[in-house]
């Protein structure tokens, strides 16, 4: 029979478990945020610099597969759809950026800037925050 010991240290290496993968996953979305929000501000700064701007859009490109195949553990995985919804708003910026489409541009910053406060509004309700 198995003991109430060993019931709760299974319980509690689950919960540790699941409060690693939670925080790896906070991690890399705030990496992820943080480099599309500096490289952003730089493209704000030297819009006319195209070749800058299909940089950004290459690498905003390869932000938004990597965040698609990330593991999403099940405390965050009602936020996460907003994480990716802003990431693709920051590659539809660059990709405007790197078109001379200022207005588009500007709009796909506005909504990306909607989704982080939305995502990390719903993280926030959950327990858990990023460190930004």
């Amino acid at each position: 029979m198995i003991s109430r010991r060993a019931i709760f240290l299974g319980l509690a290496v689950a919960v540790i478990s699941s409060s690693a993968l939670a925080g790896s996953y906070l991690a890399r979305a705030s990496l992820f945020i943080g480099g599309a929000e500096k490289e952003v501000s730089v493209l704000r700064r030297r819009f006319h610099d195209k070749e800058l701007a299909r940089a950004l859009h290459r690498l905003a490109e390869a932000r938004v597969k990597a965040a698609r195949e990330m593991e999403i553990p099940p405390e965050v995985s009602r936020p996460h759809p907003h994480f990716l919804l802003a990431l693709e708003c920051w590659e539809r910026a660059t990709d405007a950026a790197s078109r001379g489409q200022h207005e588009d541009f500007l709009v796909a910053l506005e909504k990306a800037r909607r989704e982080v406060q939305t995502f990390e509004a719903l993280l926030r309700k959950s327990g858990w925050h990023l460190d930004r």
